[in-house]
């Protein structure tokens, strides 16, 4: 059970119930191999689910489908301001150089980096500007949700 609840990322009361269902609709049985016990579809889930693939409402068995990620989606906008950020080596992008790279104005950028450290992904330094404009830097979550889109 746990397993299933990990695969479907549900939470584990509603996994069992659905495991429930499924097995008192005669989809899945309790199987026991070598001492080891697991679910298994029956044939009638099997049929069911092959029906649906021709369907065209279920993906093929070895196609994978998107891996729940541990950071939330973030727009176009949000993830180009991380990708300068990444890539300016540590030295951090402006308002200014992300408003150009975004075709948008300052202020739009701002609020754009404003939403990115609120999500605990960049941060501004508490570093005297001198006039040259406050720097915004890249953390590690981040970092993380660039790896896990394969981004960087």
């Amino acid at each position: 059970m746990l397993q299933i609840w990990r695969e479907i990322g549900r939470r584990l009361d509603e996994t069992e119930i659905r495991v429930d269902k499924l097995e008192k609709a005669g989809l899945i049985e309790w199987h026991d191999a070598d001492g080891e016990k697991f679910w298994r579809r029956t044939m009638v889930g099997n049929e069911l689910v092959v029906a649906k693939r021709l369907a065209g409402e279920e993906e093929e068995e070895g196609k994978t489908t998107p891996k729940r990620s541990k950071h939330a989606e973030l727009t176009h906008s949000e993830e180009v301001a991380l990708l300068m950020m990444a890539r300016s080596n540590d030295e951090g992008v402006t308002a200014d150089e992300v408003a150009k790279a975004l075709q948008g104005t300052a202020p739009m950028a701002v609020l754009i980096l404003i939403l990115l450290r609120e999500k605990n992904m960049a941060t501004d330094s508490d570093e005297p500007d001198y006039g040259a404009g406050r720097k915004w830097v890249i953390l590690r979550n981040g970092l993380e949700h660039l790896a896990e889109r394969g981004l960087i």
